[in-house]
């Protein structure tokens, strides 16, 4: 037999074998890595699709019903309350790169910490419709709407009450929208109904059924746009966004902004900026850990839904058109 032959037939030495080995695992491993990886970016665009699903329901439920909202000169319709309830946190995130996290209000203006704030004419948004351009009178003021406002913003526990008009046979019915625990579970945007209420005010009648809109809530913030002369706007003379409102407290002398003396106001807002934020890290929000600040250090991913609801009874009052809307 030839030499060449008898290399040929030779066993595989131990060396040889154990650098065929880590050969394998390391790519083995690397695999096993990448499918990690995938896994959990999977699990990470699921909870984002399910959050985002799960907060724009919750938006459209009461959109629906404050665009039902109805102007009357009775006690019994006009029963509206906004409270604004703002956290001390929200998701530890820089939202807007700027070195700084969750330091701005949901509240339509540029009031970054410190209120030094960081809009510039570079970050005005307005769309041209035609020859017109979208929210004309803010051209030039920071708004909501605009780049760096409100981008970075601490979450809120805002609460929202009012009266459902009846229809086909409901009767009249007071909601109250808030942040609460359901069935010993936290976080949950809960809906409070009370039916056939008393016109004595909010905390005078009995709950008569919870329900719950949404969980894993960690930001329910609520703005009203103002259409009467106690407006504070960035451009002057004209409606704004308020973080509260209180039927009980829109009377004479107060008159719709642009109007006579003696107009009397709005009892409702024109409409609504309605922001949810959900949890999207995939587990219950108790598995975070480490969040919220001041106690934690850690970030907690979020998805959030954002919307404006009219009011139709509002927009659509002679009052309106010719003081707001015409001036």
């Amino acid at each position: 037999m030839s030499l060449r032959s008898q290399q040929s037939l030779r066993g595989v030495s131990l060396t040889e074998l154990l650098v065929a080995l880590t050969i394998a695992l390391v790519f083995v491993g690397g695999v096993a890595a990448a499918f990690v990886q995938i896994i959990k970016a999977s699990d990470e665009a699921e909870a984002q699709i399910r959050g985002h699903a799960a907060a724009r329901s919750a938006v459209d439920k009461i959109g629906t019903e404050l665009r039902s909202l109805t102007i009357s000169t009775g006690p019994q319709f006009q029963e509206f309350l906004l409270r604004n309830s703002e956290l001390a946190y929200g998701d530890n995130y820089d939202n807007d790169g700027d070195g700084r996290v969750d330091e701005e209000s949901i509240d339509g203006f540029d009031n970054d910490f410190g209120g030094s704030g960081d809009w510039t004419i570079a970050s005005d948004t307005h769309a041209m419709v035609n020859a017109f351009v979208e929210r004309a009178a803010y051209v030039g003021v920071p708004d909501l709407g605009d780049a760096d406002i409100d981008e970075d913003f601490v979450f809120n526990n805002d609460v929202l009450a009012f009266i459902v008009p009846p229809s086909a046979g409901t009767p009249r019915q007071r909601v109250i929208y808030r942040i609460d625990t359901f069935d010993g579970e936290d976080n949950v945007l809960v809906r409070e109904v009370t039916i056939g209420p008393t016109d004595s005010g909010f905390a005078t009648d009995p709950i008569d059924f919870v329900e719950p809109v949404v969980f894993d809530v960690v930001n329910f913030n609520v703005l009203a746009w103002n259409a009467n002369s106690d407006a504070i706007s960035p451009a002057a003379d004209t409606p704004y966004w308020v973080t509260e409102w209180d039927t009980a407290l829109k009377t004479f002398p107060l008159s719709v902004i642009n109007a006579p003396f003696g107009t009397p106001p709005f009892k409702l807002p024109a409409a609504f900026h309605l922001t949810i934020t959900i949890n999207a890290e995939g587990v219950p929000l108790p598995d975070v850990g480490d969040w919220p600040p001041p106690g934690g250090t850690g970030n907690i991913k979020t998805v959030t839904v954002q919307s404006i609801v009219n009011v139709e009874s509002v927009i659509k009052d002679n009052r309106y058109r010719l003081f707001v809307r015409e001036s």
